[in-house]
């Protein structure tokens, strides 16, 4: 799953979305993309699924989207 952002503490912000994936990681293995963190660059588990920032927030979009890209490459090349 690919999401915008994530906010503070490492939280998808929209509510919506994160009801969604806690859901989904209940009948799938889910791994979220962030494009956008506030800082870390480290996996996080977070309520039963796996967060993936993507960059820091300083880089430009179209680097972001092209690293966010290939981290999904190497999670299903893992999997």
């Amino acid at each position: 799953m690919l999401v915008p952002s994530i906010g503070q503490g490492s939280a998808i912000e929209t509510p919506t979305v994160r009801l969604l994936a806690e859901q989904l990681s209940h009948v799938v293995d889910l791994h979220v993309f962030a494009l956008h963190v506030p800082t870390g660059e480290h996996p996080v588990r977070e309520s039963g699924f796996t967060l993936h920032p993507a960059l820091a927030a300083d880089d430009r979009f179209s680097r972001r989207l092209a690293r966010t890209v290939l981290a999904i490459r190497r999670e299903h090349h893992r999997s």
